[in-house]
């Protein structure tokens, strides 16, 4: 889960060497993701599915692919209609909507430490962004948070699918981004130039599709909230990338609520680590 965090961080690195319409984007890093993982897994997503057909129904294979699809939409959308800072702080409130879910729909309880871990990544989470952040569009700060939600329920629907195939949830989910891109690339064609075919294929291999073979690897053998602290990672890495590319020093405040993230995760997973370690 850690390797494909790292995956995920690296978007906001090469999707400033891309100067396209956002849903040019998302749809073509969509479609280089689904050949690379047709590619790789080919038939046995589809087998792996139907090997548990009691455990993996229809309904759920679509709740998980969904909620994953409605993500990657709303979140391109809240960046268009808010900040980033916003739409980042508000797309990470994830491990709340995961708790809360991952409790009611599969008995996956939150510990002592795990709700002060969860509140810890809740004050730093701000104190990353500030620098960034904005009053005002309520309804771009909605969308967000709707992305959050989606994102938390993404997880705990995937961990659900964990004895099929959480792989095809996530090719299911990157042909809706793909489908809804099209129409955009027909209207705003992208100029192809050799940093930008560059910059799109690595966010369609590696960003996309290493990291949703990863992501699906590791939920079905992390609980989602585990998953999700994981991610918390996501924002702190991200402006690590950038400053190793162009020397652009985030704010203190920021580092400061990057650090306090890290101790939140290492909170949680440490002592997780630690207990397996004794089992």
């Amino acid at each position: 889960m850690l390797l494909c965090v790292l995956c995920w961080s690296t978007s906001g690195l090469f999707i400033k060497y891309i100067d396209w319409h956002p849903m040019v984007i998302s749809g073509m890093r969509s479609g280089i993701a689904l050949l690379f993982m047709l590619l790789i897994k080919g038939g046995s997503m589809f087998r792996s599915h139907s090997a548990a057909p009691g455990k993996t129904g229809i309904v759920l294979l679509l709740a998980a692919a969904g909620a994953s699809a409605a993500t990657k939409i709303l979140y391109v959308t809240a960046n268009k209609l808010t900040s980033p800072a916003n739409a980042i702080l508000l797309h990470h409130s994830a491990p709340i909507w995961a708790a809360l879910l991952g409790w009611f729909l599969i008995g996956e309880r939150l510990k002592a430490r795990q709700w002060a871990a969860l509140v810890l990544t809740c004050a730093g989470l701000p104190l990353l962004f500030i620098s960034g952040l904005k009053t005002g569009g309520i309804a771009g700060d909605g969308v967000a948070l709707a992305a959050g939600v989606c994102f938390g329920a993404g997880m705990v629907f995937l961990r659900m699918n964990r004895n099929g195939s959480p792989e095809l949830c996530l090719f299911i989910s990157h042909c809706v981004p793909l489908a809804l891109g099209i129409p955009f690339m027909l209207s705003r064609p992208p100029e192809f130039t050799p940093v930008s075919i560059e910059a799109i294929l690595f966010l369609g291999v590696v960003q996309v599709g290493i990291a949703s073979l990863l992501y699906a690897y590791s939920i079905k053998r992390l609980r989602a909230v585990d998953a999700v602290f994981i991610d918390q990672l996501e924002p702190v890495l991200n402006p690590i990338w950038v400053f190793a590319a162009t020397g652009e020093i985030p704010a203190p405040l920021s580092i400061a609520g990057g650090i306090i993230i890290i101790i939140a995760v290492l909170m949680n997973q440490g002592i997780n680590a630690l207990k397996g370690r004794r089992r």
